[in-house]
């Protein structure tokens, strides 16, 4: 649904780590690395989005089949960021799916 924040993903056939690296790559090759950024960190896989303060979206991840699947665990939305927040949500979506990840 657009417009509320990704609750849940899976990636088939791929670890967090190798993951998050594709989605960097392709943050890059969209422009967005200046404010976008993802990282794997104690399980979690944590997206920031940093302009006019920072947005942050925690997914803890847990292995399914060979790829896994990560959940939603902890969001903090920028003041500012609120009134943007389905745009930046949007096109983080563009980039999960365009890196091969099923919203679910």
């Amino acid at each position: 649904m657009r417009g509320a924040p990704v609750h849940s993903f899976e990636v088939l056939d791929s670890t967090p780590e190798s993951f998050v690296r594709t989605v960097t790559r392709a943050l890059a090759e969209r422009g967005l690395e200046a404010h976008v950024s993802v990282r794997f960190l104690d399980g979690e896989i944590v997206a920031r989005i940093s302009w006019l303060g920072t947005t942050e979206l925690r997914y803890r991840t847990r292995d399914v089949g060979s790829g896994f699947r990560a959940e939603l665990e902890r969001q903090r939305v920028a003041a500012l960021h609120s009134a943007f927040q389905g745009r930046f949500e949007e096109r983080f979506e563009d980039v999960l799916t365009a890196v091969g990840a099923r919203l679910v």
